[in-house]
């Protein structure tokens, strides 16, 4: 084995660990942050979901000195969204109410309740043109920079909690036919 190999396997080993051990530190978040005692079996059934198929290297992003940090955005509305699961209502919280719902409206909105990165990306901020949208979707006035950022980590929330597929060749977001998914558009 070559000494390159030999550091590959050292580095791809670092990482592993890194992103294991933010995975246990976001595993053990969400716990804290949705009241155990009050999570319902679906919240929880998703909050083991997401550590046993490791959706949460989604949540955990690896630096150039391989430190592991979390992806806060996402974080923060996985926490919302399967708050919003549990007690059947959106969350009222800023992020979420502006992101998360205008994003998710928008794909409602369609007939195949689909939308891509660009739609999405519009839904957050009304200087990004696209002839695709049409006159009654929700446009907020969020400026172009924020609007990849916020999309970026409403599907990856989204993904995680099981109510959207993200379709990585297309960049699209879909609404799952799945109990989850049917729970977040009723209470769009």
């Amino acid at each position: 084995m070559t000494k390159l190999n030999k550091l590959a396997i050292l580095e791809s080993s670092k990482n592993t660990t890194a992103k294991n051990t933010a995975n246990n530190s976001i595993y053990n978040d969400l716990k804290t942050r949705l009241t155990v005692e009050k999570t319902s079996d679906n919240v929880a059934r998703i909050i083991n979901k997401l550590m046993l198929e490791l959706s949460l290297n989604d949540l955990t992003l690896i630096n150039d000195q391989n430190i592991a940090t979390r992806n806060a955005y996402a974080l923060d509305k996985v926490t919302m969204i399967l708050k919003s699961l549990r007690e059947n209502k959106l969350s009222s919280a800023k992020m979420f109410q502006n992101y998360v719902v205008s994003i998710m409206r928008n794909m409602k909105r369609r007939r195949n309740k689909s939308v891509n990165n660009l739609i999405a990306n519009c839904s957050i901020s009304l200087s990004i043109e696209n002839s695709d949208m049409k006159a009654k979707d929700i446009r907020l006035h969020k400026a172009t920079s924020t609007s990849a950022t916020q999309r970026s980590s409403t599907s990856i929330a989204l993904h995680a909690c099981d109510v959207v597929n993200y379709d990585t060749t297309n960049k699209t977001m879909t609404f799952k036919d799945n109990d989850n998914a049917k729970q977040m558009i009723e209470l769009l």
